[in-house]
């Protein structure tokens, strides 16, 4: 498997993983809210600026797929 295969994967199995687990946490957390969810995506962006250059290439798959899937998952509950 090439490498930008394998990131592919890795960042479409961690984007759907993270939506899927935001779903079940808005059905089941009780202190569920888009302004915590808010709050947990910046804390991400914070740590997305912090430690880039020691951070692996996985790592940094890992992270942009969340927060891509936690942009998705905020921008779709507010349109509604």
């Amino acid at each position: 498997m090439e490498i930008k295969e394998w990131e592919e994967k890795l960042y479409k199995e961690i984007y759907e993983s993270v939506l899927s687990n935001l779903e079940f946490r808005k059905k089941r957390d009780p202190n569920f809210s888009i302004k915590r969810i808010k709050g947990e995506l910046e804390t991400m962006y914070v740590n997305q600026d912090n430690s880039w250059a020691g951070r692996s290439a996985a790592e940094e798959i890992k992270l942009s797929a969340t927060i891509s899937a936690f942009e998705f998952f905020i921008a779709k509950e507010e349109e509604s």
